[in-house]
């Protein structure tokens, strides 16, 4: 921990499941994402659960049940360096983001290489009406104009993400029967590719790869094969 000049006024060491001590003039409650240590009772706070670390768990059972971690309902997650809980719910890998965009970078190349340059693109922002009038944006990672007329929105996952709340609008409005949702991107580099039109509305399937399983690889190819 640095002071307002850069000079180091405090430093720890810990162990992996967090037991530490601290080294200089400054300290930090601060533990794992999401947890805020008391030091005089020795338990960490997280939103739904307190955590013991020296125990390496926590106090209570998961409000999830044995779901979210079957081996164990009260243990933390299974490596803390790679793993991350916020709320005391439910482990997540810590770099999703990082290995989520390799991935992408995977499928786009795969993408290329079925479609050209053409009938496809990637980061396209749509809108999903609500019965209630209400819209919500959604960035889509990939959609491909097939030849069987359709657009394929394509997301790439990887580990335990999930589909945000407007990648889960969309696949359920392009599910319904006469379902479509409006193209939000603008310029060229967006549209051209798709010959759409800003406010065009699109219908199609949604798809959802993980692209770290390699069956999922594999039907990622055997779908660009029949829509190329």
């Amino acid at each position: 921990m640095a002071d307002s000049a850069g000079v180091v006024a405090g430093q720890v060491v810990q162990s992996l499941y967090g037991t530490r001590k601290w080294v200089g003039a400054q300290a930090s409650p601060l533990l794992f994402t999401g947890q805020y240590e008391d030091t005089e009772s020795g338990w960490v706070y997280n939103r739904f659960r307190f955590y013991q670390p020296v125990l390496g768990s926590y106090n209570a059972q998961d409000p999830l049940g044995l779901a979210p971690r079957v081996a164990s309902g009260q243990g933390y997650v299974d490596h803390a360096a790679h793993w991350v809980d916020a709320l005391g719910l439910m482990s997540r890998i810590r770099d999703n983001k990082t290995t989520g965009e390799r991935f992408e970078q995977t499928a786009k190349e795969m993408i290329r290489r079925k479609m050209g340059r053409e009938n496809w693109a990637d980061q396209v922002t749509t809108r999903v009406y609500r019965a209630d009038g209400s819209w919500k944006n959604s960035r889509a990672d990939f959609i491909v104009r097939g030849n069987d007329g359709q657009f394929h929105f394509i997301e790439i996952k990887s580990g335990n993400a999930k589909l945000t709340e407007g990648q889960q609008l969309v696949r359920d409005e392009l599910a319904k029967d006469g379902g479509a949702v409006e193209m939000r991107s603008r310029g060229p580099r967006k549209l051209t590719p798709l010959r759409v039109g800003m406010s065009d509305l699109l219908q199609g399937q949604f798809h959802t790869f993980y692209l770290d399983q390699a069956s999922h690889v594999e039907m990622l190819g055997i779908l660009l094969g029949k829509i190329a």
